[in-house]
């Protein structure tokens, strides 16, 4: 039969800052860009439809779903990929 197997990498860097001033740094999401080895073509994305109310709306009714299900597909492919 097929073993599948979870591995959990786990690094512990001791950071000589302040506990506020270290979470500072990893919230502003473009400093994740900055950390992350380029190999891995990591790019944050942020978007807003036009229309303001309008797009916001269009959003919750349409866009999310559309994503969720990308992200739902994507999920099952890496899953079926590394079986």
């Amino acid at each position: 039969g097929t073993v599948v197997a979870d591995y959990i990498l786990q690094r512990t860097l001791t950071v000589p800052r302040p506990l506020a001033a270290v979470f500072d740094f990893f919230s502003q999401a473009g400093n994740l860009e900055t950390l992350t080895p380029p190999w891995l073509h990591f790019k944050i994305v942020r978007y807003a439809l036009p229309l303001g109310p309008l797009g916001r709306l269009v959003h919750r009714l349409q866009v999310a779903r559309d994503l969720a299900k990308i992200f739902e597909y994507r999920e099952h492919r890496v899953r079926a990929l590394l079986s």
